[in-house]
């Protein structure tokens, strides 16, 4: 959990914003681009919204994002069905449902997100000219 500090708020505010956006560009298309569960960029959206903030629900996401509450739903239970989020009852009122993350979805973000800043901190080797 001390790992998933590094994504809140009071740690990204000392960044850029063009530094923001890039780690941001980078773990969309990383996430995009994973083959083995082709996200769009719409789950990969709602998937690093609900690891900002934990208490997610449907409607708070749809407003958030905007986009609609049933194109949400459906992203969501794609999620779900990948096993990166479940869906957690409100502890005194059952009419609300949080998403969060799962731990796989946690680690998921989590190894892209440590693989971008090791990435961003190695030697970058400049590509040979052609002669």
């Amino acid at each position: 959990m001390t790992q998933l500090a590094t994504l809140s708020r009071p740690v990204t505010a000392a960044i850029s914003r063009d530094d923001k956006f890039d780690v941001l560009r980078t773990a969309l298309l990383e996430l995009v681009r994973y083959e083995e569960l082709n996200f769009t960029a719409r789950q990969v959206a709602v998937l690093l919204e609900c690891i900002r903030s934990p208490k997610e629900t449907i409607k708070s996401m749809s407003e958030t994002l905007q986009v609609s509450k049933p194109s949400i739903s459906k992203t969501v239970s794609r999620l779900f069905g990948l096993g990166l989020l479940e869906r957690k009852p409100h502890p005194t009122d059952r009419r609300v449902i949080f998403v969060v993350p799962t731990e796989a979805g946690r680690k998921l973000v989590i190894s892209l997100y440590a693989d971008r800043a090791t990435s961003r901190t190695s030697p970058r080797v400049k590509p040979a000219r052609r002669a």
